[in-house]
Order: structure tokens, then sequence, then C-alpha cells
């Protein structure tokens, strides 16, 4: 992997780590958008309409 992060013996504990660190910021989210099959384009582009509304 070419991600910093992740230059680390124990690459899935680092993820572990980062996700558990940040579960509460994403559990307080206002905005929930499904990436599946989305391009980042298109993400962006939903984004932005739900903040609009």
């Amino acid at each position: 992997t070419h991600r910093p992060l992740l230059q680390v013996p124990d690459p899935l504990a680092k993820i572990r780590e980062l996700l558990e660190s940040r579960s509460q910021n994403y559990a307080n989210n206002d905005i929930e958008v499904d990436t599946t099959d989305l391009s980042v384009d298109e993400v962006v582009g939903e984004i932005i309409n739900r903040i609009k509304d």
C-alpha cells in the first residue's frame, strides 16, 4: 500500500485503531452517503446537494 499511515508492522491493527478513534465523529454526522459504485465526483456532488438542502 502507498498509504503512509499503514506503513506499520500491523496495518490491520492501525486501521482498527483509526476507526475506533474516529467512531464518535462518524456517529455524529449529519450527512451519510452510500458511496457504493459511485465515483469521487458523484460522491462530492451528493454531499454538496445535501448541504444545500
